[in-house]
């Protein structure tokens, strides 16, 4: 091995080592998430109809290129779990033009992209990541001022970020999507978390709240909140925190529905083979935004 392909090793290992440490070792030894999983707990909520996943729709994600990361885990991902279910829920044919919100490199538009021949996929993320040279337009910018135009996309999807949007930026998405989607366009925010508290949840000291009507958890061996640069922050809502903080937030136009997400007929996703995740997203849901043809607010909104 050549000395600089050893040096690029061991930088990548230590790099690696000091961003995940402690977070693994709590993984490891099963007090990840030990605060959060006794302040808090899933609670029911939904308002629509179950998505029904079956093992091919797993397994028809699993089986593409740049799925290859989740193909070593001997037990079904929650991630790819997330992707099916938005898939299925967006409804994506050849014309949608799908937007990606905080979509890291592009792995979901671009699984998108090949299984339902997508010809426009945009992802959106606030770090400014390298093409890969699939197809996807890649855009630079946060969720809170999307770099498109209005009414300009028919699908919109986000994947395990919601929580992590600080400040009113998960009100600010919301309104986001009510501007850039088409009349009759969807988005699909999964994991969305419905608990018996409306919470902020951190996993370091010294910060303020974001809202001082969520409780604050602090979780020092909370893994839920993440640890790079833009997390270390978490949110969950109650009935009310939806109702007061969220709806307000969207444009008129917008009917909204939780769903939960079933696998083979049960709650998904597998809770003792997905350890890393806090029992609160041991019944994963999905809120779906339908934006209407019309001007007139939808009936029972």
């Amino acid at each position: 091995m050549a000395a600089t392909d050893l040096r690029t090793r061991v930088r990548r290992f230590y790099h690696h080592a000091r961003t995940n440490w402690p977070w693994t070792l709590y993984q490891r030894i099963g007090i990840n998430n030990l605060v959060t999983n006794m302040a808090l707990w899933p609670e029911d909520g939904e308002t629509g109809e179950p998505c029904r996943l079956e093992r091919k729709d797993y397994q028809a994600l699993l089986a593409l290129d740049v799925m290859e990361r989740f193909r070593k885990f001997p037990f079904v991902f929650d991630k790819v779990l997330e992707y099916a279910a938005s898939m299925k829920m967006l409804r994506l044919t050849p014309d949608s033009v799908l937007l990606d919100a905080a979509g890291g490199f592009g792995e979901y538009t671009a699984a998108a992209k090949e299984l339902c021949g997508l010809e426009t996929v945009y992802c959106l993320d606030a770090v400014d990541l390298p093409d890969r040279g699939d197809g996807v337009r890649r855009l630079v910018g946060g969720v809170s001022n999307i770099p498109l135009p209005d009414e300009s996309v028919d699908a919109i999807s986000c994947h395990h970020s919601f929580e992590h949007f600080q400040g009113d930026g998960d009100k600010d998405f919301l309104a986001e999507v009510g501007r850039v989607l088409k009349p009759g366009g969807r988005a699909v925010i999964i994991p969305f978390f419905l608990c018996n508290r409306y919470a902020e949840i951190r996993n370091v000291l010294g910060r303020k709240p974001f809202d001082p009507k969520a409780k604050t958890v602090y979780d020092p061996f909370g893994t839920f909140p993440g640890w790079g640069p833009y997390e270390r922050f978490a949110r969950v809502y109650d009935a009310r925190a939806f109702a007061e903080r969220l709806m307000p937030a969207m444009d008129a136009r917008i009917t909204v529905s939780v769903h939960p997400v079933l696998f083979e007929g049960r709650p998904c996703p597998e809770m003792p083979a997905n350890a890393h995740q806090p029992k609160l997203n041991g019944n994963l849901k999905a809120m779906m935004l339908v934006k209407s043809r019309s001007d007139e607010r939808p009936v029972g909104q």
